[in-house]
């Protein structure tokens, strides 16, 4: 029966959008686009609404959705966004019945303490407190039963659903989509596999305090159970407690972008579920009075060599200000198809470019994190001659890449409500450039070390306003670095010049010389940066 709902929903919506297609096909273009935009936003809603009565994988499967609408329109992302991983909790007699099937036991035989309320329900399982016989506190989490024969079914309706869809759209490639968030689904039903990923960012992260990741409960932990060290702390989003409790909210946002840092670009492996029920700030001893804990890793991700490659390429395209450049990496990594015209999109990125372009480091409190996420409007299509369904059918964002662009884009929203004013950017902007190998050299990076960083920082601004020159920190170290190093060797070779005619005249040839060629040296350094600044 849930098969034949889904289906009949999928031809409604499918109905739906031919009538109105094929009714606005005659309507001069604004108006036609117009009425095709608002139906779009209906169907976005009515998808909303039926992920969330359906429940199961269906919640999943809007938040999933949000992370690959983000490409468009912020409307649409925000409708899938708003979307809850809540359920009903399940009764007691379904979390025997796990129990029971992996541990021929009652939850009273095995734990000292058992709370039979739930401490919280989703969509696939729901968590308990308990605690164990040597007096630890434990969070005990189980998947819902039956939830593996009811994920098989949702999925073959899926999948169903999605030949449909592609029978009269051929160009709307869902069944890679499909095949990814099937995917997901069994990694985070996998409970074995949560834990090993647990095991893995714990040991990531062994030599700073800092940062708490719970011990996993081997006793008590099986594929559809999972017990782990509970943690007593302040919900991330909960400003209120962390305010009473007296918690520097500009810490614990520093501590959090930081966090993320050293997952994504020294530990190459991270949490991929930043929300706030997934984060809580603890607050313990003099030495570290704010730590972080996470919790929940049903989903985390790799970050692959060709992903660290692609980004540092990326940032050297950047600086250079090369968009037909960027335009053949996106096409050398698979994102652009290749018959898809390099003109085109060439076109498309310079105007991405300039939007962006403009942006400051230093209001970085004006962003919106849910519209940052979105990197293209649907209006921009029609400016280059592309139509929607030319980028849907010609541009493919892997898994990986959808997955970080959610996590950052999570990350901004969660650092915001913190505290707006901690610029995530510059927090960043360290451990980005020591572990993709951007770091800045010469007299910059010497001054930074010594402590003149905040002087820096309000050159560099004073810099790009006097020069008219947006500093673009976020993408490079911008075009204060190239105009410092320019006077540096300016300086030096004056300097060096000075010092050849005044050994030349105590007649010391020899270190007049060196000094000479010491000064053509420093010139040359400088015409060589005055170049590549260009």
């Amino acid at each position: 029966m849930r098969t034949w709902v889904v289906i009949f929903f999928a031809l409604r919506l499918l109905l739906v959008s031919a009538v109105i297609y094929n009714f606005t096909r005659l309507l001069p273009t604004d108006p036609r686009s117009r009425i095709r935009y608002r139906n779009s936003l209906r169907g976005a809603r009515l998808v909303a609404d039926f992920c969330l009565h359906r429940g199961g994988i269906f919640l999943k499967a809007a938040q999933y959705l949000s992370t690959i609408s983000n490409l468009f329109d912020a409307e649409f992302t925000e409708i899938f966004a708003g979307v809850p991983d809540r359920a009903e909790p399940r009764p007691y007699d379904d979390v025997r019945y796990r129990f029971r099937a992996e541990f021929d036991a009652e939850p009273e035989d095995l734990f000292l303490e058992f709370d039979r309320k739930p401490l919280a329900a989703a969509s696939l399982g729901q968590v308990h407190v308990g605690r164990i016989r040597d007096g630890r506190k434990v969070a005990i989490k189980f998947l819902h039963p039956r939830m593996e024969h009811l994920i098989r079914k949702d999925l073959r309706a899926l999948r169903y659903a999605v030949a449909l869809i592609q029978f009269f759209y051929g160009h709307l490639n869902f069944r890679g989509h499909l095949g990814e968030f099937s995917n997901m689904i069994q990694m985070e039903i996998d409970y074995e596999n949560e834990a090993e990923n647990m095991r893995r960012v714990r040991d990531n992260f062994h030599d700073d305090p800092r940062f708490v990741i719970p011990n996993v409960i081997e006793e008590f932990s099986r594929s559809t159970v999972l017990t782990t060290e509970y943690i007593e702390g302040i919900p991330l989003n909960d400003n209120r407690q962390l305010d009473q409790a007296g918690a520097n909210r500009r810490t614990v946002t520093e501590l959090l972008v930081e966090a993320y840092a050293r997952m994504i670009f020294e530990h190459r492996f991270y949490h991929a579920d930043p929300h706030a029920g997934n984060i809580f700030v603890v607050l313990s001893d003099a030495m570290h009075p704010v730590r972080l804990a996470f919790v929940d890793f049903g989903a985390t991700q790799m970050v692959t060599e060709r992903m660290i490659g692609f980004i540092q390429r990326a940032i050297q395209i950047m600086r250079a200000r090369d968009i037909p450049g960027l335009v053949e990496l996106f096409n050398d990594v698979g994102m652009l198809q290749p018959d898809a015209d390099r003109e085109v999109y060439t076109n498309l990125a310079e105007m991405i470019y300039a939007r962006y372009s403009s942006f400051k480091l230093e209001e970085h409190y004006r962003i919106n994190p849910v519209r940052f996420g979105r990197i293209l409007k649907v209006s921009d299509l029609s400016g280059v001659g592309l139509r929607l369904r030319d980028v849907i059918s010609q541009v493919r964002l892997p898994r990986r890449y959808i997955y970080l662009g959610r996590t950052l884009t999570l990350l901004l929203s969660q650092s915001a409500r913190l505290d707006e004013q901690v610029n995530v950017f510059r927090v960043a902007r360290p451990h980005i450039d020591r572990y993709l190998g951007l770091k800045s050299r010469g007299i910059v990076t010497i001054l930074r070390k010594r402590g003149f960083g905040p002087l820096i920082d309000r050159l560099q601004n004073g810099s790009a306003v006097q020069n008219s020159v947006v500093v673009r920190d976020s993408v490079a170290p911008g075009v204060f670095y190239s105009i410092a190093q320019q006077i540096i060797f300016a300086t030096l070779g004056l300097g060096l010049l000075g010092i050849a005619a005044y050994l030349h005249t105590y007649d010391l040839e020899l270190w007049s010389e060196r000094s000479l060629y010491g000064a053509g040296a420093a010139f040359a350094l400088m015409l060589w940066k005055m170049w590549r600044a260009k």
